[in-house]
């Protein structure tokens, strides 16, 4: 499933509503534009130099400290307020809705 297509967006937007069972945990996106895991619950490295005061809750947080691993190129979550964002080796994006 391609993150392109629409049916890989609709299958995401599905899963991600509050009231289905895959909604909560990261849904992870290989390099070649696949989903390989769904609704993953990951620990993350705590970076004790990292300044987290400024991010909004446990899912941003979660997110900015996996952006800092090898290997991750970005993460993206949906916020508490549905805006989308992005992580990319630390730093939040967030996108127009």
């Amino acid at each position: 499933m391609y993150i392109d297509t629409v049916d890989a967006l609709d299958y995401i937007l599905e899963i991600s509503k509050k009231d289905h069972p895959l909604h909560d945990g990261f849904h992870f996106i290989n390099q070649e534009g696949l989903i390989d895991h769904v609704a993953q619950l990951i620990g993350v490295k705590i970076y004790n130099d990292i300044n987290l005061h400024n991010v909004h809750g446990a899912r941003h947080a979660s997110a900015v400290l996996m952006s800092l691993n090898e290997g991750i190129l970005m993460v993206g979550i949906v916020g508490y307020d549905y805006k989308p964002y992005l992580f990319v080796k630390g730093n939040i994006f967030e996108l127009s809705k």
